[in-house]
């Protein structure tokens, strides 16, 4: 049934995308990707987006451009950082971490009273490193 659906001709009855992937036949697949085990710890996470926005621009432009050339990461690392990636980009599936979705992985993993403090460090971070970009690529992740 689901896949009758997706191959609709008329686009006026087929689902959007986003209707496709919040139908129930993709709750598990997208349960798993935010359920993974090879992932970084999102204080991990944190700890390293915090330190590259108190990098200067031009820092952050020479590590952009090292992240964008060929990686000799050992496998296990590739993949763990992929496997994170993958966790932050669950909610929208768009191969981008917008603020929203970053927000969301980061304060469910956080102390319920350190919510307020942190969505605000996180925003100013935020705001450093991407600006008025919307979200941020794999290569910048």
């Amino acid at each position: 049934d689901f896949l009758r659906v997706l191959l609709t001709i008329d686009p006026d009855i087929r689902p959007s995308a986003s209707k496709a992937l919040n139908h129930s036949i993709m709750k598990p697949a997208r349960s798993a990707l935010t359920s993974r085990e090879n992932v970084l710890p999102v204080d991990t996470v944190l700890g390293r987006f915090r330190a590259y926005s108190e990098c200067s621009r031009t820092t952050r432009s020479w590590l952009l451009a090292v992240a964008r050339s060929p990686t000799y990461l050992p496998w296990q690392e590739f993949e763990q950082l992929r496997d994170t990636f993958k966790m932050f980009d669950a909610i929208v599936l768009n191969g981008h971490v917008s603020l929203d979705a970053f927000l969301s992985v980061v304060l469910a993993s956080s102390n319920p009273d350190a919510v307020d403090d942190l969505q605000e460090e996180v925003c100013t971070m935020w705001n450093k490193v991407c600006g008025s970009q919307e979200s941020l690529s794999y290569c910048e992740f």
